[in-house]
C-alpha cells in the first residue's frame, strides 16, 4: 500500500504538467494567434450582409481548426498523454476529423456500429488504437516490480504475457481474465460487424458513401422539421450532428408568450409535469435532459427512431401543450 500510495504521488506530480491550466494556455495562444481568443463564448459583431447561419457555420470551421492544432500542440508538450476519443457521432457531421487522426500514438478510439446503422440492441462497437501506441509504451516504461505484478495477473491466459498489447488486456478483462478464450462477439454478430466496417468499400476514391450521404439526409430532416416547426433557430454548424435535440421548453415559452409566462411556468411546472402530460395527453414521449447532463428545463429528441412525419407533429404538440400552459395562466390573471 505504501509503494502504491508514492507511486500515486509520482503520478499525480506528472499530472501537473499535463493540467488544464496548462491546455488552457496552449489552447489561449492557438486561439488570441488566428483571432479567435475574444470571439469564444460571445457574440461576434459581422458584416450586416453575412446571415446568422454562415456565422455560426464560420465560427465551428475556425474552433474546429484551432482544436486540431491544440491537440497537436498539447501532445507535443505533453508526449506521455492519454486520449479517449468518443466518435459514435462523428459520422453524421460533415468533415469530421476525430483527434486520433491528429495524435494517433496518444489516443484510444471508440466507435459503435449502433447510431448508423439502427443495431443499437446487438451491441455492436470497437475499440482502435495505433500498433505503435502511449499505453504500450507506458507499461513497459513501469518499474520492473510492477511490470511483474501485471505480467502475472495475465500469465493465466497468456504464455508471455509481456508480450501481451494494452488493446488484448482490455479484452481479457472483460471476461475477468479466466475466461479470455471466451471474448469476444457470437458469429451473427461478427459478420454483421464485418460487414458494417467494410460496407464503404464498394465506392471507390473520391465518391462518397450513399448509406452514410442518406442518413444524414435523414437526421438533418427530420431535424429541420422540429425546429421549424418549435419557431427555433436550426443550428446547422458542423459541430451539431442533429441526432439528438435539446429543447429548452423555458426559454420556448419565453419566447412565445413572454418573460412573466416564463416565470409562472418555470415556478408552477416541473418539467417532469410537462414530459408526463405531452405523453399522457398528446401521446408523445421524450427524454429528460437533466439526465444527460443538463439543467433543469431541458427535453431532448432523438432523430434516429421514428418516421420522418413523426417530427413535425412532435412540434405540433409541443406547442399545443405550450399553449394550453399559457391559457392556464391567463385565468390567473383574471
Amino acid at each position: 500500500i505504501q509503494d502504491q500510495n508514492e507511486r500515486t504521488e509520482e503520478v499525480e506530480q506528472d499530472l501537473q504538467s499535463i493540467s488544464i491550466e496548462s491546455i488552457l494556455q496552449v489552447a489561449s495562444s492557438v486561439f488570441e494567434a488566428q483571432g479567435l481568443e475574444e470571439n469564444l463564448g460571445q457574440e461576434e459583431s459581422e458584416p450586416a450582409t453575412e446571415n446568422t447561419e454562415e456565422t455560426n457555420e464560420k465560427k465551428a470551421n475556425q474552433v474546429a481548426e484551432a482544436s486540431t492544432e491544440v491537440s497537436t500542440q498539447v501532445v507535443t508538450e505533453n508526449p506521455n498523454l492519454m486520449i479517449i476519443t468518443d466518435d459514435v457521432y462523428g459520422t453524421f457531421v460533415d468533415g469530421f476529423q476525430t483527434v486520433y487522426s491528429v495524435a494517433p500514438e496518444n489516443t484510444l478510439l471508440i466507435y459503435s456500429f449502433s447510431k448508423l446503422y439502427g443495431a443499437t440492441g446487438w451491441r455492436l462497437g470497437l475499440l482502435a488504437m495505433n500498433e505503435n501506441n502511449i499505453f504500450d509504451r507506458l507499461i513497459h516504461e513501469l518499474p520492473a516490480d510492477e511490470q511483474a505484478a501485471i505480467n502475472d495477473r495475465y500469465r493465466l491466459v497468456e504464455t508471455d504475457p509481456d508480450k501481451l498489447p494494452f488493446i488484448e488486456r482490455i479484452a481479457a478483462d472483460s471476461r475477468s481474465i479466466g475466461l479470455y478464450h471466451t471474448s469476444g462477439l457470437s458469429t451473427p454478430q461478427q459478420m454483421m460487424e464485418v460487414l458494417f466496417a467494410l460496407t464503404h468499400l464498394v465506392y471507390a476514391n473520391g465518391s462518397t458513401d450513399a448509406y452514410i450521404d442518406e442518413c444524414r439526409y435523414v437526421v438533418n430532416r427530420r431535424y429541420t422539421d422540429l425546429v421549424k416547426g418549435l419557431g427555433i433557430e436550426a443550428d446547422n454548424s458542423r459541430t451539431n450532428a442533429k441526432y439528438y435535440t435539446l429543447i429548452d421548453i423555458y426559454k420556448l415559452a419565453e419566447e412565445k408568450y413572454g418573460k412573466q409566462f416564463r416565470k409562472y411556468f418555470e415556478k408552477s411546472f416541473a418539467q417532469i409535469d410537462f414530459l408526463m402530460k405531452l405523453s399522457e395527453d398528446n401521446g408523445v414521449i421524450l427524454m429528460d435532459g437533466v439526465g444527460f447532463g443538463t439543467q433543469p428545463g431541458i427535453i431532448r429528441v432523438s432523430e434516429a427512431n421514428l418516421p420522418s412525419k413523426a417530427y413535425g407533429v412532435i412540434a405540433e404538440k409541443i406547442n399545443e401543450l405550450l399553449e394550453e400552459y399559457y391559457e392556464k395562466y391567463l385565468k390567473t390573471k383574471k
